[in-house]
């Protein structure tokens, strides 16, 4: 486990003016551990979202096409 902070900036979709991004400013790992999802490994992570100032822990934005 981490108690570093760190940035955390999440986009998914690659076309202009469709996408959607989540941005965490200060996302923190509290667990860490090896999975297995129907036989692929993968890891899992306990994140705690922090504050940076106000209310700011989880922001997402959509952008839409026209």
């Amino acid at each position: 486990t981490s108690a570093n902070e760190q940035a955390l900036n999440v986009v998914i979709g690659s076309t202009a003016g469709n996408h959607i991004t989540f941005n965490a400013p200060k996302a923190q790992i509290k667990t860490d551990g090896d999975g297995d999802r129907n036989g692929i490994v993968t890891d899992e992570l306990e994140l705690q979202l922090n504050k940076s100032s106000g209310d700011d822990e989880l922001t997402i934005s959509f952008v839409g096409g026209s």
